[in-house]
């Protein structure tokens, strides 16, 4: 029997024993074919609409327009200002090297009596014997060496006095008298300033203004709105290549720019305008801002497409300044915040009103999970109750109910034996000193002293905690 055959056979005895066992073989084999599927269903005649109901009109509007808005930014151009406590510890840092360094062998760079010598050795006598140009004449191998300290008031450690070390140990090639009268005086470029003409100025226009900080490009409209530059989507372009069209109509082609990538950084929605019967009188808008970077160039207002009366460079707070409070809501988290306007206030967290602690100390569980809610490294000695918050990283703080540093609050409080500490104090303190600190911004806004250079701020009463506890 062929394998065909016996396949049928099979398939037969098995529809003879679950269908019809009464069927032989023979009979199964002459039935007619049929389908088991259903057959396929008529074609339906499109339903008309009903009277009552009228077709969409074909000019409708859409609720929102999509928009692409560029961030166009210049980066900084120089690093920050160093705090005081930053220039002494740096300073106190390069005369120890000093110290630790083994001497310097002169007679390895400089042949003995030879010109180069005899430069050197009167060099070094105006540096009391140091190498360094820039250590205020610290010798690290004299009888004083172990005194690398600053004293108070000295002006060695700033930036002015080392630059003007620089400047006189440049100018002075250590030759004679003779020598030096024989020979033309040389020039030395001394190093410009940290603070240019536009700032000294106020000329927000300039892009060589604010070296320090990052400036952002903000346009006013045809509506006298301060704004990013943005614009619709054109036929099937994309945001990258919307945002390319809209910078060039928007300021011009003299300007050397990048967008960064293809993914928007932010987001801005304005609802449609609704009228008394809820009819749109105005169209939503959905803009979605792409970052950009200036190389070179300026901005350019001439035959611009989008009646753009005026531009400005300026920093996240300047724009804040210049822009809507829902609009620099949406946008102010895509723009970059640097340390200069981040300042650190210091808190003593640690005071007593009468013996009785009106702000808990800071233990082992707090002081970490402080750390983790602002960003920054509590110092784990705290026996002067003093640790640096940055007021703008946690504003978080401010809200009463943060209930994660308050809980390990309480359990260091709890293994100490002290009793719970309510964290609404905490409110208070962070108020006060972000107010005080929006204050000391205006107050520098020029920048010609650190905008760090803030006062501790005392919460509760006058004691300390040595004085409380009987601590010597």
């Amino acid at each position: 029997m062929a394998a065909s055959s016996r396949g049928s056979e099979a398939a037969a005895s098995l529809i003879r024993a679950t269908k019809n066992p009464r069927l032989c073989n023979t009979c199964i084999s002459s039935l007619p074919s049929r389908r088991t599927y259903a057959a396929a269903a008529a074609q339906l005649k499109p339903s008309e609409p009903s009277p009552s109901t009228s077709p969409a009109s074909a000019t409708e509007l859409a609720p929102y327009t999509i928009k692409s808005g560029i961030c166009l930014s210049r980066p900084p151009l120089l690093t920050q200002p160093l705090h005081p406590f930053e220039s002494a510890f740096f300073f106190y840092q390069r005369r120890l090297n000093e110290r630790l360094a083994m001497p310097f062998s002169r007679y390895f760079y400089f042949k003995k009596d030879t010109p180069l010598d005899s430069a050197w050795k009167r060099k070094a006598a105006t540096r009391n014997g140091a190498p360094a140009r820039d250590l205020g004449a610290y010798n690290p191998y004299s009888e004083t060496g172990w005194n690398d300290e600053v004293m108070v008031g000295d002006r060695v450690s700033e930036k002015k006095a080392t630059r003007e070390a620089l400047v006189e140990d440049a100018m002075n090639r250590g030759l004679s008298a003779e020598e030096a009268g024989a020979e033309e005086e040389e020039v030395v470029e001394i190093p410009q300033e940290r603070y240019t003409e536009a700032d000294t100025a106020k000329d927000v226009k300039r892009l060589d203004r604010k070296l320090t900080r990052t400036l952002y490009l903000v346009v006013k409209n045809k509506e006298g709105k301060w704004t990013f530059p943005s614009g619709e989507l054109v036929g099937r372009e994309n945001l990258h290549q919307a945002a390319e069209r809209v910078l060039v109509q928007s300021a011009g082609m003299n300007m050397n720019t990048w967008i960064v990538g293809h993914v928007p950084i932010g987001h801005y929605i304005s609802k449609p305008h609704l009228g008394g019967d809820s009819a749109m009188t105005k169209q939503g808008e959905k803009t979605f801002f792409m970052k950009g970077r200036i190389m070179a160039g300026q901005a350019d207002l001439k035959e611009n497409a989008f009646g753009i009366s005026d531009w400005k460079w300026l920093t996240k707070e300047e724009v804040q300044g210049h822009v809507g409070p829902k609009y620099f809501s949406h946008v102010k988290n895509m723009m970059a915040a640097r340390l200069e306007n981040c300042l650190l206030w210091f808190l003593n967290i640690q005071t007593y009103d009468r013996g009785t602690p009106q702000f808990p100390a800071l233990g082992p569980r707090a002081r970490n999970a402080f750390g983790q809610r602002t960003g920054l490294a509590v110092s784990a000695d705290i026996r002067d109750g003093i640790v640096a918050v940055n007021i703008l990283e946690c504003e978080y703080l401010m809200d009463k109910n943060d209930a994660y540093i308050e809980d390990e609050l309480n359990r260091d409080r709890e293994e100490a034996g002290l009793p719970p500490q309510e964290f609404a104090n905490m409110q208070e303190v962070l108020e006060g000193a972000s107010r005080a600190q929006k204050a000391k911004i205006e107050e520098l806004e020029m920048g010609m002293t650190s905008c760090c250079s803030a006062l501790p701020v005392t919460v509760g009463g006058h004691k300390s905690r040595q004085a409380s506890t009987g601590r010597k």
